[in-house]
């Protein structure tokens, strides 16, 4: 039986290792957790901000944050 929240188990267990892994200089670890969250990111962007340009220019200063 298919059970949506071991996939979010998963996924968690994952990050943990992607995050540790980019924190030891990793680049394909750090592009996996943004590749897999920057819809996320851009999502609540566009709802706060309600306009598509300021949502990703909000995204990209974000990413920029993270990964500096």
């Amino acid at each position: 039986m298919h059970n949506p929240f071991q996939e979010k188990i998963d996924e968690h267990e994952d990050d943990v290792d992607y995050i540790q892994r980019a924190l030891k200089g990793d680049a394909a670890a750090l592009e996996a957790l943004i590749l897999r969250h920057q819809s996320w990111i851009f999502n609540i962007a566009l709802n706060m901000t309600g306009d598509i340009h300021r949502a990703e220019d909000v995204t990209q200063e974000i990413l920029i944050i993270i990964i500096s």
